[in-house]
């Protein structure tokens, strides 16, 4: 009797190329990548490249950034600016602009880490006290940095693109993209609580919330329409909270 020859092991997986397939899912077939992520448990190499795209971003944007128009823009925007006179508005452009450079580059490297634990802690509360499901810190992890990373990947370049085309500096990157019901109306006209309320139904943020409710219910084996309410009524409570605090500022002044 003839022994048995050991099986050859086959190559390793490659968990950058193995990522790398898996992100493309997302964006074509978003359960399947996130079965993918969620298998090969990326998060760190994600949050990585996440950090290096907001990192790559600051460093082309703030250069050109016209931070007194910027912020003149949004006192404006809040109608905060007429309450101000002369020496009052010059002192808080003054501020503004000398403390720019120290919220941006911290902002960019660890904004993102910071919004991704957060988001994870809260979002393993909800599916493992109201859905009931299995899922782990890491599985909250890996959703979470894999949805902020497919979305960006596309979102921030858009946000480029645009400074560009419109040349104007004084634009907060995040307003600049108008994909949201605002980019109907002409800017400055929205009372600032429809403003907030439209900007929370940008194109962009309702398909991380998609993403997320897809991620969310491959890892915590739910159907995507059921594991959305865990998404979606959180951030519908977040928004509404947004524009009743803007609705109260109105009113004050």
């Amino acid at each position: 009797m003839s022994a048995e020859t050991p099986a050859t092991p086959g190559p390793a997986a490659d968990p950058a190329g193995g990522l790398g397939s898996a992100l493309v899912d997302v964006y074509v077939a978003p359960r399947d990548g996130f079965a993918k992520l969620l298998r090969l448990r990326a998060f760190w190499l994600p949050l990585g490249l996440l950090v290096a795209l907001n990192v790559a971003f600051t460093a082309w944007w703030v250069p050109k950034a016209d931070v007194r128009g910027m912020v003149r823009a949004q006192l404006e925007e809040q109608g905060m600016w007429d309450r101000f006179d002369a020496e009052q508005r010059a002192r808080i452009l003054d501020q503004q602009e000398r403390g720019f450079h120290y919220v941006a580059w911290p902002g960019a490297v660890l904004g993102a880490p910071i919004a991704v634990v957060l988001l994870s802690g809260f979002f393993l509360f909800v599916y493992r006290f109201f859905y009931g499901s299995d899922v782990g810190f890491r599985d909250c992890l890996v959703v979470t940095t894999c949805t902020f990373l497919a979305t960006g990947l596309l979102h921030t370049p858009a946000i480029a693109a645009t400074l560009l085309l419109k040349d104007d500096w004084a634009l907060n990157p995040q307003q600049a993209l108008q994909a949201s019901p605002a980019a109907l109306f002409e800017p400055g006209s929205l009372h600032p609580a429809l403003s907030t309320l439209f900007a929370g139904l940008d194109l962009f943020v309702l398909w991380m919330l998609f993403l997320l409710s897809t991620g969310f219910g491959v890892a915590a084996k739910r159907s995507t329409g059921s594991a959305a309410w865990g998404v979606v009524v959180p951030y519908a409570l977040v928004l509404a909270a947004f524009v009743g605090l803007r609705l109260l500022i109105s009113a004050a002044g």
